[in-house]
């Protein structure tokens, strides 16, 4: 089964979710109105499908106001972590002073 990004790609499509959750596909001179209707109607698919795809920084994290600022660094889930729910991967970080904070 094909992804709906690997659709994209393959119908010469670039992808990329700005702030906002807004999609930037170009060039638009290869968007049928097939391939329109797809992405109106799974925007949301989309944007979660890149996201996996493409994990925001720490510094984009911080822009968007998900993590303070300070000093940051990726960690792997804690043994005393939740499990995650299905479909929304949660991400670890230690910042400032040993402070732990996920991000799904």
């Amino acid at each position: 089964m094909s992804t709906m990004l690997a659709i994209l790609e393959k119908a010469g499509l670039h992808v990329q979710v700005r702030a906002g959750d807004r999609l930037r596909v170009s060039p638009a001179t290869r968007i049928t109105p097939e391939l329109d209707a797809m992405i109106r109607t799974h925007k949301r698919a989309i944007v979660d499908e890149y996201r996996a795809a493409h994990p925001a920084t720490i510094a984009e994290l911080q822009a968007r106001g998900a993590l303070p600022a300070g000093e940051w660094r990726e960690i792997p889930a804690p043994d005393w972590a939740p499990p995650e729910a299905p479909g929304y991967p949660r991400r670890w970080f230690i910042g400032p002073e040993g402070r732990i904070v996920s991000i799904t």
